[in-house]
């Protein structure tokens, strides 16, 4: 868990919903990331790789998650904002 907050992470949730339709894919990944961050003790802005699954499991509604630190990960170039050179009146 302390490593969590000192690297970049990949986080992978595959959802088991009552039926195909039930929910979009996408309507628990806030809650979801916000309830693993404030848990775990990480910023959820160090995601950088995340999977989405969508299964169905009538009896069993639940979501499953993994957590993997990625050490290695190369983010694009640093871009510094200097602003405009003319900021409008």
């Amino acid at each position: 868990e302390k490593a969590f907050q000192k690297e970049l992470l990949g986080v992978y949730l595959t959802f088991f919903f009552t039926s195909p339709m039930r929910r979009d894919l996408d309507g628990g990944l806030k809650i979801t990331l916000d309830v693993l961050a404030a848990s775990l003790g990480f910023d959820d802005r160090s995601v950088v790789d995340l999977h989405l699954t969508k299964r169905i499991d009538p009896l069993r509604p639940r979501v499953e998650i993994d957590i993997e630190t990625i050490p290695e990960w190369e983010l694009d170039r640093t871009y510094h904002y200097l602003g405009d050179a003319d900021p409008p009146q």
